[in-house]
């Protein structure tokens, strides 16, 4: 539920942004965001899933937590640094000046995030998730107060009053956190540099799940940024904005089962993992097929309509996106199975193979079809990343692509029942 809420939310902020700000400012925007979000991100795969696989013991609980919150404050401290250093490459590398001052503002942020991070992965490790949704909403909502002003009184917003309003955003979201955490806080701190060794070994190689998938993710954005220019991230940043609504039922159902399938493997093995898989695959396509092919139909009249007619050049593009979004929920799932089931160092080395892959093709793609090209690589990249993925499943586990797609259809006509049922009733 937390997920929906803060996607409609970070989508409403979109909305908005869009339309305040200048084309060439809006794409320097997405640069930014798509760098912090990577950040963001890879502090989630260092300390989040460590927390929670190992939190599960009541007697190993207080010495986890405490070498959790040392490894934020540490990993938070080196990226505020290289932050700060490496700044002023990063708007070398992409020409634009104001990712300096953005990168450097974002620091503040960076070390927000330590206390907002530890209260919602406490909570999560407790399975309760209801901290985690009003925190998330409150940071998305200061962001969309502040846009809604500046859009409502049509006033000129900067950059750099847009990041420092991040950043309050952050310490607000926080303070809300806490105290739907403090319940599960004992306040007393327990070191064990056995624990913390042990985080970090596992949380290295989720850490470099993440940032692998990030780098996945955001190299289409980034090397037109840099192959290109901002505007051409700007056009192609509302195909993927509209996309990733897709996404909310896939991020929503991964958030939820990997503290469960954690369990779950401990209790009953391995094995218990496969029939979990192909039915959390069957249900997010079930939800996502619908509405994908609505949109690919009807890509031009939604593009204008949530983006403006100056975007209409995004339809074509949002077409590809939309296709790839079916191909997610497999690569996604795939992920949260590995972690779980304590392959995080297979599931690292899948991700950075599609990393690199999806490098060399979106090179080839941008440079032969321009901005269109971009999606056209990355969906490539997700196709060649199912196909693989499903293999090793299939072989070590057992998966069957063809038993999801049975169960698939047997939701839907569960649904048509269930439809019928209730229309009869009613007549």
């Amino acid at each position: 539920m937390n997920r929906i809420f803060s996607s409609l939310l970070g989508f409403l902020n979109f909305y908005l942004l869009i339309r305040i700000l200048p084309q060439n400012e809006y794409g320097i925007w997405m640069l930014f965001i798509s760098v912090t979000t990577v950040i963001e991100l890879i502090k989630a795969g260092f300390i989040r899933n460590p927390l929670i696989k190992f939190s599960q013991e009541q007697a190993h609980y207080l010495p986890v937590v405490s070498a959790s919150f040392l490894l934020n404050i540490f990993l938070s401290l080196i990226i505020a640094a290289l932050l700060l250093i490496f700044a002023e490459g990063l708007s070398l590398f992409w020409k634009q000046a104001p990712l300096q001052d953005l990168f450097a503002i974002f620091t503040i942020s960076v070390l927000l995030l330590i206390p907002l991070n530890h209260f919602d992965y406490v909570q999560q490790a407790h399975l309760s998730f209801k901290g985690t949704l009003f925190s998330e909403i409150t940071r998305q909502f200061v962001f969309f107060l502040c846009l809604s002003t500046f859009f409502i009184t049509n006033q000129p917003l900067d950059l750099i009053t847009l990041a420092y309003f991040q950043a309050f955003s952050v310490g607000l979201s926080a303070l809300v956190a806490y105290l739907f955490a403090r319940r599960y806080l004992t306040f007393t701190f327990k070191f064990s540099s056995q624990w913390f060794r042990k985080l970090f070994g596992y949380g290295k190689y989720t850490f470099g799940t993440s940032v692998s998938a990030m780098l996945m993710r955001n190299t289409d954005t980034w090397m037109l940024g840099r192959m290109m220019s901002p505007l051409a991230v700007a056009v192609y940043n509302p195909a993927l904005r509209i996309a990733n609504l897709l996404e909310i039922p896939a991020l929503t159902l991964a958030s939820i089962l990997f503290p469960k399938l954690t369990k779950q493997v401990a209790e009953k093995g391995q094995d218990s993992a496969k029939d979990l898989y192909e039915k959390s695959v069957a249900v997010i396509l079930c939800c996502v097929m619908p509405i994908a092919l609505l949109v690919f139909v009807l890509a031009e009249p939604v593009t204008v309509f949530i983006a403006g007619e100056q975007y209409l050049e995004a339809a074509p593009i949002l077409r590809v996106t939309i296709i790839y979004c079916l191909l997610l929920p497999f690569n996604r799932q795939f992920g949260v199975t590995m972690d779980a089931i304590g392959k995080a160092r297979i599931n690292f080395i899948f991700v950075l193979r599609d990393a690199f892959l999806n490098i060399g093709l979106n090179y080839v793609f941008i440079t032969h079809y321009g901005i269109i090209g971009a999606a056209y690589g990355t969906m490539a990249t997700y196709l060649v990343a199912l196909i693989m993925n499903q293999l090793y499943l299939n072989r070590y586990f057992h998966v069957s692509f063809w038993r999801i797609f049975q169960h698939t259809m047997r939701t839907y006509v569960r649904l048509f029942h269930t439809g019928y049922e209730i229309l009869q009733k009613k007549h």
